[in-house]
């Protein structure tokens, strides 16, 4: 009885060690450790795979083209557009914006249409983010274009522009 139960005692230690990364494989290699239970990962942005940012101070969108947008120093602005970058296109921050008032925060990032994630061709929102630096006014330009494409002149359906007065 003994002899049955030591072996199968040293059958599970060998087991042990073979699946915890020891007894072979590369000698200078560190030993596997356990890792420790983790909250849930945070979701990420489908275009960039970074965590989603806060809520902005105040969303501009289709409806506030060529209007009037104000701020109070150090708050955000998000601007969030319909789009589809499966047709190649992109918005796209024109260049011309006061960076003494207001401040790109990163690139402009896609999200998908929660209500059909994944789906193929489907559209979802552009957002380009700003940060209010100092009193004064700009204009933000944005174009949806495809970036390898000869720039269009600008429509109501590629370009939008809103009017940032920061105070």
């Amino acid at each position: 009885m003994r002899t049955t139960t030591g072996l199968a005692l040293a059958g599970l230690c060998l087991f042990a060690l073979s699946t915890a990364g020891c007894g072979g494989g590369d000698a200078g290699a560190a030993p596997s450790v356990a890792a420790a239970p983790t909250a849930a990962p945070t979701p990420m942005s489908a275009a960039t795979g970074a965590s989603p940012r806060p809520t902005a101070d105040v969303t501009a969108g289709p409806s506030s083209a060529n209007g009037h947008v104000p701020l109070k120093r150090h708050e955000t602005l998000a601007v969030r557009l319909p789009g589809n970058p499966t047709t190649g296109n992109v918005w796209e921050l024109q260049p011309g914006a006061d960076a003494a008032v207001l401040r790109q925060d990163g690139p402009v990032e896609y999200t998908a249409d929660p209500a059909s994630p994944g789906a193929t061709g489907t559209g979802g929102q552009f957002t380009a983010r700003f940060t209010a630096l100092a009193p004064g006014t700009t204009w933000i330009k944005l174009r949806y274009h495809r970036p390898w494409e000869k720039l269009e002149p600008p429509t109501a359906q590629n370009s939008f522009s809103v009017h940032v007065m920061v105070s």
